[in-house]
């Protein structure tokens, strides 16, 4: 539990990161898609097929950027548990 506490400040960083990775991208593919439905605005597609692929893209994106955040974390936290050897001569 206390390295729970201690990795606390760098549990919030990585998920404000990946927030703030993954909404550029939920807007970017929300205008794609905008774009797209107005393109081909016979087809009956509804406002909220949009809304769910951009909440889709954003998901997808905060998963991916919490996951490799939190693999690095761990890596270097890792590194840090053991000493390095040295060679005494």
């Amino acid at each position: 539990m206390t390295g729970d506490l201690r990795d606390l400040p760098g549990r919030a960083w990585r998920l404000i990161a990946a927030i703030l990775v993954g909404v550029p991208v939920a807007d970017l593919c929300m205008q794609l898609a905008w774009k797209l439905r107005f393109a081909h605005a016979n087809t009956g597609q509804k406002e909220f097929g949009v809304l769910g692929f951009g909440i889709a893209a954003w998901f997808l994106c905060f998963v991916i950027t919490l996951a490799v955040l939190n693999r690095l974390a761990r890596r270097r936290w890792q590194a840090q548990r053991f000493p390095k050897a040295r060679v005494l001569s």
